[in-house]
């Protein structure tokens, strides 16, 4: 199932991947989408950063059928690996979300671009995948809104830097 998120920011897109390289604003994120609990990395530098989260998520909107995969908590685990600048000036990363002991898996790319203005626009593309028997295209139907959801929370945390 996929997901997609389209932003557009007052920051150039230097400026937006200073932010989302920047650990307090990944902890930030983490606690802006409801984590439990949390544990934040940033390795590497320009041209090829590397952000890598691990939250781990309530259940209490979860139904009972999903729960028999996931338990009364799960784990979700993000990477994305940050490449560029381009010849343009934009940036690209691989996204890669695991859920710890359930066989969902998403992966997608994600860029940041100019706007031609001084801003910058984000574009965030993932392919989740369930790969349970019978179920997996529920389980991932129930899956996307939430990862879209966790979306829109950083790319909304993003734009209010650049106010």
């Amino acid at each position: 199932m996929k997901v997609t998120r389209n932003a557009t920011y007052a920051l150039s897109p230097d400026d937006v991947l200073a932010i989302i390289t920047d650990e307090e604003f990944q902890e930030e994120k983490c606690r802006a989408t409801y984590a439990v609990d949390y544990a934040v990395s940033v390795r590497g530098g320009v041209g090829r950063a590397v952000v890598q989260t691990e939250r781990t998520m309530p259940t209490e909107h979860i139904p009972a059928f999903a729960l028999a995969f996931i338990g009364n908590r799960f784990t979700i685990h993000e990477t994305q690996s940050w490449s560029g600048p381009d010849a343009a000036g934009g940036y690209e990363a691989v996204l890669k979300l695991h859920v710890e002991g359930a066989p969902m898996t998403g992966q997608g790319i994600r860029r940041l671009t100019s706007n031609g203005d001084g801003g910058s626009r984000d574009q965030i593309r993932v392919e989740i995948h369930a790969a349970i028997p019978l179920i997996g295209r529920k389980v991932e139907e129930l899956a996307a809104p939430m990862v879209a959801a966790a979306a829109e929370i950083e790319t909304e945390l993003l734009a209010g830097r650049g106010q």
